[in-house]
């Protein structure tokens, strides 16, 4: 179905039936969002890292959640399991009859899992023949001054799977990556190499063997998933999606950094309207349309759960017709919000106009909570319509919302703590979200 036209049908209601909706979000208990965001932020939990003891933690006390809501689970105990590489490279090069050390001698790009090669009689060129031909081996060796002169743009336009850039002047630093890096698992097969030419001796027009061994570190990590299903016998078929990332950024010189607000806070909400929601459904007055709730991993690293749901996903995207995403909505700023709070809405206007009128619209009935959209312009300098977990929904032509509490002098540092959340204003824009869900699921 055309998503403009799907997205202007799940306009319609009555306001008999918004009536309804009030009854069930005015049961959303701040009590028992802190209980959640108590356990989430606390010290046991190490931070949540990516693929680490505390996130793998956080996992299972959602999934425990969702099973004791009552929810429906797509997948074998709510998780959505996959892999990625954490970046802590190693490895050894022997050139010829010199054994290079990393990253002292030689670092590299691609191969972000474990790699052994034994190449022999491998060509050499100089970057300007290498620049000026297409037609080449498997593997080549090319003389460049610095790193600086590879183009990597053009590597891409090249078939050869391993580049070994012999540099003039090596400077290993200007290649490091951070150790902590985390990506995606198989990746990249190209190697691209660069070794320090003064280490080396090696000439255009010859050719040379090299003998490598490289390895890195595979990380399991997963997405926590439930469903309520819808209660129309078609539209059950369609989903609105609310979405959280529960990850953050682990323990850093011995301090757990625990991510209250970032994103606890979010979390924590997502299990309380789920909560609600499931109410309705066990009087079968849940809405029309089905409503997935995907906690996702990886969000700090780039927003690695949701883009491997969204390639992975476990309904079609295609039958997917909105995600609220919920995103550090804890924190009071006292100089903005001393009548009422306020939520900066991100991204609501990018898809479709009428889903972005729908919202205000609904909105308007939650008269102590402001919409503010000054992260939502493209000039803003935050450009935060990038930098959460909704916008792998929206670059699949889904309307999103990225509901955003604002920055705070704890973002990420080991200071954002469970006291300094307002549980008020989190069950304020609760009941929004709530209101959204239900009105865009009918």
């Amino acid at each position: 179905m055309d998503k403009l036209f799907l997205a202007i049908a799940i306009f319609c209601f009555s306001g008999t039936f918004a009536q309804d909706v009030k009854s069930y979000y005015q049961l959303i208990d701040s009590n028992l969002i802190r209980k959640h965001a108590v356990i989430l932020a606390s010290d046991s939990l190490e931070g949540r890292d990516t693929g680490q003891r505390g996130q793998k933690k956080a996992a299972a006390y959602i999934s425990s959640e969702f099973r004791k809501i009552g929810l429906d689970s797509l997948t074998s105990s709510y998780l959505q399991q996959f892999n990625l590489i954490r970046e802590k490279r190693s490895g050894k090069l022997r050139f010829e009859d010199k054994n290079l050390t990393y990253p002292q001698d030689f670092t590299y790009v691609g191969f972000y899992d474990s790699v052994h090669l034994d190449l022999q009689a491998v060509p050499v060129l100089s970057w300007a023949k290498f620049k000026a031909e297409s037609n080449f081996g498997e593997n080549l060796i090319v003389l460049v001054n610095t790193y600086e002169d590879v183009d990597f743009s053009l590597l891409s336009q090249k078939s050869v799977k391993n580049l070994f850039f012999v540099c003039k002047t090596y400077k290993a630093k200007h290649l490091m990556q951070e150790d902590d890096n985390l990506r995606f698992a198989p990746l990249i097969k190209q190697g691209i190499f660069f070794l320090d030419g003064k280490k080396i001796r090696c000439s255009e027009g010859k050719t040379y063997n090299l003998e490598l061994a490289a390895w890195s570190e595979r990380v399991g990590t997963e997405n926590v998933v439930a469903c309520v299903p819808g209660s129309d016998p078609v539209l059950k078929n369609e989903y609105v999606v609310v979405s959280a990332h529960y990850d953050h950024i682990g323990i850093k010189n011995g301090k757990v950094y625990n991510g209250a607000d970032d994103n606890a806070s979010g979390t924590s909400t997502l299990l309380e309207l789920a909560r609600v929601l499931n109410e309705a459904r066990k009087k079968g007055e849940q809405p029309k349309r089905s409503v997935l709730f995907l906690c996702f991993t990886g969000e700090e690293h780039g927003l690695f759960g949701s883009e491997y749901y969204s390639k992975n996903p476990l309904v079609p995207m295609l039958k997917t017709v909105a995600d609220f995403n919920i995103d550090m909505i804890g924190r009071k700023d006292p100089a903005k919000e001393s009548k009422q709070f306020s939520v900066y809405v991100i991204g609501s206007d990018k898809i479709s106009l009428d889903f972005h009128k729908k919202h205000e619209a609904i909105a308007k009935g939650h008269k102590n909570l402001v919409l503010d959209y000054t992260y939502n312009l493209d000039s803003n300098p935050e450009k935060l319509y990038y930098r959460s977990d909704h916008y792998n929904f929206a670059k699949n032509g889904i309307p999103s919302i990225f509901y955003f509490g604002g920055f705070h002098e704890d973002y990420h540092q080991p200071t954002d703590d469970i006291e300094k959340l307002n549980f008020t204003k989190i069950e304020t824009i609760a009941e929004l979200v709530f209101d959204a869900l239900w009105q865009f699921g009918n």
